[in-house]
């Protein structure tokens, strides 16, 4: 019989505070994990006696060099066929062993599952994101570059990470959004069960709610510019949709003091939707796609701008 051996890999920056949840989600699982490791990323809260007090095997960093290089090193460290990355400060379900090892039919096999999302300041309400079109596309590409998976819910064979080349160290954000583009690329297939078997929790201190939306916009570009430059031709349409996406993202948000930061950012983001010839937004009308290709999505985007901030004022500006 096939062994399913799932190694549990967490990286681990100043996470003393929620270690002992996670480790006592970890005890309860109803088939264990092969082995539990801790990548400590030069913590100053004592992370990493904790951990080996709960009995995890710990890596200790001797600076701090962000997620991409911890979860290389756990990967590096890893004994199993399969690993699973877990954020220190998410949660587990006590059958996500149980349950993704059934998901795990071949060697290239790796498994998904349901997130449940947590806003612990309850700043806006639970929810849970379901992924099932992961084990059917017939594009895993496309399907990584426009949807984000979290990888709370994916377990992959250790194997295939390698030979994806694993995380790019130097990035502090979309490194897992990088990984996994290039890693659909391989001979990937995902079986999916569909039960939050992990949370996603935000809170304050979350390394993506933690960082304005600008200071994350670099990293998010280098990652979609490597997909430009790594991935094969026949992506790039998907990239270029995405990019546009983003880029209508930026200029929707572009208000107040930062409005004219988030414009330029979203220039950079159509320049790249130009490198893919991408020159109109999925789903855009046809007098919006006559537009786009005469004047550029910017004069689209402009003219959504006025148009919605005319209905807003019009809405609330009360009887006249």
């Amino acid at each position: 019989m096939m062994s399913k051996a799932i190694s549990l890999l967490i990286p681990c920056y100043n996470a003393a505070a929620f270690l002992p949840g996670l480790f006592e989600q970890v005890s309860r699982q109803t088939i264990p994990f092969n082995e539990v490791i801790i990548y400590d990323d030069h913590s100053t809260d004592g992370s990493a006696e904790l951990a080996e007090r709960f009995g995890a095997r710990v890596l200790r960093g001797s600076r701090t060099r962000g997620p991409g290089f911890a979860r290389n090193r756990l990967l590096e460290a890893a004994g199993s066929p399969w690993v699973h990355y877990h954020d220190a400060d998410d949660w587990l379900a006590p059958r996500f062993v149980e349950r993704m090892s059934d998901a795990l039919i071949s060697p290239d096999h790796g498994a998904a599952c349901a997130l449940r999302v947590v806003y612990l300041d309850g700043s806006e309400p639970d929810s849970v994101l379901r992924f099932p079109e992961v084990a059917t596309t017939d594009n895993l590409v496309a399907l990584m570059i426009t949807q984000f998976i979290h990888l709370d819910a994916l377990v992959f064979p250790k194997h295939l990470l390698e030979a994806a080349g694993g995380f790019i160290d130097q990035m502090r954000f979309s490194e897992d959004r990088d990984l996994l583009a290039r890693i659909a690329e391989t001979p990937l297939r995902f079986g999916y069960v569909d039960e939050a078997l992990a949370t996603w929790t935000k809170h304050a201190r979350s390394l993506t709610r933690s960082r304005p939306t600008l200071a994350q916009a670099p990293y998010r570009r280098w990652y979609m510019h490597r997909c430009y430059r790594k991935l094969s031709r026949r992506h790039r349409k998907a990239i270029g949709k995405q990019a546009l996406y983003v880029a209508w993202m930026f200029y929707f948000d572009a208000t107040g003091s930062e409005a004219g930061a988030y414009r330029r950012e979203a220039r950079r983001w159509i320049y790249l939707a130009r490198l893919c010839d991408q020159r109109y937004e999925s789903g855009s009308s046809l007098p919006e796609r006559l537009v786009s290709r005469l004047l550029g999505p910017e004069a689209v985007f402009l003219a959504r701008r006025w148009y919605a901030n005319r209905l807003y004022r019009r809405t609330f500006s009360g009887p006249v």
